[in-house]
């Protein structure tokens, strides 16, 4: 629904180049759905969508075709996500598992409020059997360990932004 071009010439310019595709459409039939990852789309999603499901789309799409930067920055801080490493103005900074993932998760999410129980959910499982406290006892040590305070927002009565 392009001027001059639909989507499916535009896949066929881009698939000889590597370039991973999302089709973004109101057409929600299912014969529409499967031309287009028939045809060569990575993900198809249709309109009305959340920003959110978009962002973790476009990860998913990219970490299959190899192209995912495995390093995070955010200020002075560098996280190597393959090697599970965080750098603080160069210096190494030891964090436990989960406040690694929960940091990854923040900066990949950079900007957007984060609710704890999708924290909780995404990081600890749906299965964790603790409550949401789990989630502001990490921010916190996040915001001491590497100086984010400020920076991890609390978005009151709903959750976590980190800002940059």
């Amino acid at each position: 629904m392009m001027p001059h071009l639909d989507g499916y010439d535009l896949l066929a310019y881009l698939r000889p180049t590597g370039t991973p595709c999302i089709f973004i459409t109101a057409k929600d039939a299912v014969a529409e759905r499967v031309r287009g990852l028939n045809s060569g789309a990575d993900d198809y999603i249709v309109k009305p969508f959340s920003v959110l499901e978009l962002l973790v789309r476009i990860e998913k799409v990219l970490d299959r075709a190899g192209k995912l930067n495995k390093v995070l920055r955010c200020r002075d801080i560098t996280i190597d996500t393959e090697k599970r490493t965080v750098t603080k103005s160069g210096e190494a900074v030891a964090l436990q598992p989960l406040e690694f993932d929960l940091l990854v998760k923040l900066i990949k999410f950079k900007n957007c409020t984060m609710s704890r129980e999708r924290l909780l959910s995404e990081i600890w499982g749906v299965d964790f059997a603790g409550g949401t406290r789990t989630v502001d006892t990490h921010v916190a040590s996040l915001r001491k360990k590497l100086g984010l305070e400020g920076v991890i927002v609390t978005v009151t009565r709903i959750g976590y932004r980190l800002e940059d």
